[in-house]
């Protein structure tokens, strides 16, 4: 879960590939899903990539319920 978050938040193309042949996209899909935070481009390509609507997954749900400070 570790890798595959640090990967997500900070890696390279090459990175995601590597991931990809070691864990199995199940896998990715499953940590990605049940994550807490992931940055915005980062949860719209993983929603995009796996077919998954936003609402699925936790960290658009939490984000949702937590709002931030009104922008400037």
């Amino acid at each position: 879960t570790y890798i595959i978050d640090q990967v997500l938040s900070h890696g390279m193309l090459s990175d995601w590939y590597l991931i990809k042949q070691l864990y199995g996209l199940e896998a990715i899909r499953e940590v990605a899903l049940k994550m807490r935070h992931l940055d915005k481009p980062v949860l719209h390509f993983c929603a995009a990539y796996f077919a998954e609507p936003l609402p699925n997954s936790r960290c658009y749900n939490y984000a949702q319920s937590n709002p931030t400070h009104w922008d400037f």
